[in-house]
C-alpha cells in the first residue's frame, strides 16, 4: 500500500493519570462482602478540564476527572450518607499539531470533544484495575454520552493559550 494522502492535524503524544485518591471506610461488612456492587449503587461524576494550547510547543493539553462514591445505606445525623468507598481520579493528555493552533471551529470540535473521549478509556482502565486489585468485583462503567457532556461542560470555556 502507498502512503495515504489523508493526514491527521494532531498527534496523540501521551497521557498520564495525574490524580488518584482512593479511600475505603474501615467497615466489617464491606470487607466481608464478595457480592457484585452494581453500577447503580455508585455515584459517578465526570468533569472536563479546561483545555490549554502551548503555542511554543504547538501542543494541546486536555483532561478529565472522575469521582466515584459508594454511599452507605444509612444516613448520618446531618441527613447525608457517608461514603464507604471514594475514588477520585484524573487524566491529562498531550496532543501535538503540525502547524499553528487549529482554526476555531475545528478546535472546538476536536480539542473540547474528541480529546476527552480519547482519554476516557485509559482512565476507565485504571479505575477498573484499581478496584479489582483492591478486592472488589469488576466495576463496569455505565454508558455515557461524553460528547454531550463535553459540549455542555465546555460550551462557554475557551482554550487557554500559554506562550
Amino acid at each position: 500500500m502507498g502512503i495515504s494522502s489523508i493526514t491527521s492535524q494532531f498527534q496523540f503524544v501521551s497521557y498520564k493519570v495525574d490524580r488518584l485518591q482512593f479511600d475505603i471506610k474501615p467497615d466489617l461488612a464491606l470487607l466481608a462482602s464478595t457480592r457484585n456492587l452494581p453500577v447503580d449503587m455508585w455515584d459517578i461524576v465526570f468533569s472536563i478540564r479546561q483545555p490549554s494550547f502551548f503555542s511554543q510547543e504547538k501542543s494541546y493539553v486536555a483532561g478529565l476527572d472522575i469521582k466515584i462514591e459508594l454511599k452507605a445505606d444509612n444516613e448520618r445525623s446531618d441527613g447525608e450518607s457517608e461514603s464507604l468507598i471514594s475514588l477520585s481520579a484524573g487524566i491529562a493528555g498531550l496532543f501535538q499539531v503540525s502547524d499553528e493552533r487549529l482554526e476555531a471551529g475545528l478546535e472546538e470540535k476536536i480539542v473540547k470533544n474528541h480529546f476527552p473521549v480519547l482519554l476516557l478509556p485509559y482512565l476507565r482502565s485504571t479505575i477498573t484495575s484499581l478496584l479489582a486489585n483492591a478486592g472488589f468485583t469488576p466495576f463496569i462503567f455505565p454508558l455515557i454520552n461524553l460528547h454531550k457532556l463535553t459540549e455542555d461542560a465546555l460550551k462557554d470555556i475557551e482554550v487557554k493559550v500559554i506562550n
